[in-house]
């Protein structure tokens, strides 16, 4: 019974680990997800390894650009207000490394300058 249901899903195209990979990947992107945590969540749900690299390959946007979401969702450095930026910017580098991303790219982010991380709600 198993076996025949397993069948139908497999044909109706439910069973496809590469169109699941490409899709978490883009929905977690979109949301400032690292590669990281991207690579954790598909292992974690059992996707193998060579798909999931295969994902991330086809994947336009960069751990930077995904840095720069992830700060603006969390208002952290150059979305944080000016008063507090510089006493939280050890916290925020944490937050940063904790959600994935490099050293090098947290710090990159958290020590940008307002211009170059705030941006309008026009140009978003």
């Amino acid at each position: 019974m198993i076996d025949a249901v397993l069948e139908k899903c497999s044909k109706a195209g439910f069973l496809d680990d590469q169109a699941y990979a490409e899709t978490k990947t883009r929905s977690l992107r979109r949301r400032g997800g690292s590669q990281r945590k991207i690579e954790a969540q598909l292992t974690a749900k059992g996707v193998d390894r060579a798909i999931i690299e295969s994902a991330l390959r086809q994947d336009e946007q960069t751990d930077l650009s995904a840095a720069h979401i992830f700060a603006r969702r969390r208002r952290l450095g150059p979305y944080r207000s000016a008063d507090d930026r510089h006493e939280r910017r050890d916290k925020d580098l944490a937050a940063m490394c904790r959600a994935g991303f490099s050293y090098e790219v947290a710090r990159q982010v958290i020590d940008a300058s307002n211009d170059d991380g705030r941006r309008t709600k026009a140009s978003d």
